[in-house]
């Protein structure tokens, strides 16, 4: 993923893409412990995830994406979270970077 797919950086999250072959999105998340307590990295995922259910990414074509949580993330609310998260997407569906 992180050697042959496309890379964009927002904000607050980095989305890596690659294309899939399953007609579906898969979607894993990286959150590291520079986050904070396993509290705070955990309630992170769970604001992720339900971004990736609430928009149906899933089925939104077919790519495998990674987002990785940028340590700055837990500061800022969930609408700027979405709203970082969904314009990386969009990119990435139209040709992000290698």
């Amino acid at each position: 993923m992180y050697e042959r797919g496309r890379r964009e950086r927002g904000r607050l999250v980095t989305v890596f893409g690659l294309e899939n072959r399953l007609g579906r999105c898969r979607v894993g998340l990286t959150v590291t412990r520079r986050l904070g307590s396993a509290v705070v990295r955990n309630r992170t995922k769970r604001v992720l995830r339900e971004i990736f259910r609430l928009h149906r990414l899933a089925e939104a074509g077919s790519l495998d994406i990674v987002i990785n949580a940028h340590v700055s993330l837990p500061e800022h609310s969930r609408t700027e979270i979405e709203r970082d998260v969904l314009e990386c997407v969009e990119r990435l569906k139209r040709g992000g970077r290698r």
